[in-house]
């Protein structure tokens, strides 16, 4: 029910929080609608992030900006999967 829910707002925006922190992108939980979904590190297309896997955060190599578990960041939703029930999103406004 949750896809179908998201499936009639692509291409909107969201306040999230970042709940997890991978080396290909980090997970975030939306903050009205407690519904989970991924932002690839490809969509990040200002810098290149590095994982520092002991504080839980991505850091940009030239810019120096930071994802951190916890976080609160907006997002844009990009796509709703139905067959492997997965969100994708994008963050807004990236430098």
């Amino acid at each position: 029910l949750k896809m179908q829910f998201m499936s009639q707002h692509v291409g909107e925006r969201f306040g999230a929080i970042i709940s997890g922190v991978g080396e290909t992108g980090f997970y975030v939980e939306l903050i009205d609608y407690l519904v989970s979904g991924r932002v690839d590190l490809a969509s990040l297309t200002d810098d290149y992030y590095l994982l520092d896997r002991k504080n839980y955060r991505l850091i940009g190599d030239v810019g120096g900006r930071v994802f951190c578990l916890g976080d609160q960041i907006e997002v844009t939703l990009l796509d709703v999967d139905h067959s492997q029930n997965k969100l994708r999103f994008s963050v807004v406004d990236a430098p």
